[in-house]
């Protein structure tokens, strides 16, 4: 393999688009030539440090099987889980509603006034009453029962009188 074969399949390395027969040709290549090791230092350190390590097998389907079973069991509990959280803030809902209903039923009200029907009384006016009597003048005071602010009075004369 060449050093500008290895150079050009670094981003297919990286990316792990190369097949199992190419990646250990590319990882033979690097431990064995010293400029493209070189290179691949300048390049970036961390990949260097991983093609130093030696090769091991991770086509073990039973560790696949593990991880995605642990990552389907988180799925199922949080799952789970916010059913339970769906319920319980449904429960606290109606429970504080319910509270607030009695609370409101048993909080104490001021006294509304009452408004009890009477039967209508005809108001009628006070009979009029002489007051002063003389010269040919009449003078007649109306004033409503007890209320002294109120008062009207009149002063005919006996030759306008109807």
């Amino acid at each position: 393999m060449s050093c500008s074969k290895v150079r050009g399949w670094l981003p297919a390395y990286l990316a792990e688009s190369l097949g199992e027969e190419e990646r250990q040709e590319f990882r033979a290549h690097v431990r064995s030539c010293p400029g493209c090791r070189r290179w691949l230092w300048q390049e970036d350190a961390t990949v260097a440090l991983a093609l130093a390590l030696p090769a091991t097998d991770t086509a073990d389907a039973g560790f696949v099987e593990e991880v995605l079973a642990g990552i389907h069991q988180r799925r199922v509990e949080r799952a789970l889980a916010r059913k339970k959280q769906t319920w319980r803030r449904a429960a606290a809902a109606a429970a504080a509603l319910l509270a607030l209903g009695l609370a409101y039923e048993r909080w104490p009200r001021s006294p509304r006034p009452q408004v009890v029907a009477q039967p209508a009384q005809e108001k009628l006016a006070p009979e009029p009453f002489v007051e002063v009597e003389g010269e040919g003048v009449r003078v007649y005071q109306l004033a409503s029962g007890g209320d002294a602010r109120t008062q009207v009075a009149f002063i005919v004369s006996p030759s306008v009188e109807l």
